[in-house]
């Protein structure tokens, strides 16, 4: 293997473990701010911890919108 090869895979795989840690970060933190800010009178973790389906399945949209928009802003 050539070792040019090898440290330009290793840099990459660092680059986009940054970024797949950074987007988790963004993502939890996006999540939290609609939390705190639009749905001040439902807890969403209290919901799903009664087995509420729709809250889950809003709180899992969240995540997933929050997801894709740091997605598109971290990638080309």
């Amino acid at each position: 293997m050539d070792m040019e090869f090898a440290k330009a895979s290793a840099v990459m795989l660092g680059i986009n473990l940054t970024y797949a840690i950074v987007a988790f970060f963004f993502g939890i933190a996006a999540f939290k701010i609609v939390d705190l800010i639009f749905l001040r009178k439902l807890d969403l973790e209290e919901e799903i911890k009664k087995n509420n389906l729709s809250a889950a399945i809003f709180a899992s949209a969240l995540v997933l919108a929050a997801a894709i928009i740091v997605s598109r802003a971290l990638g080309k």
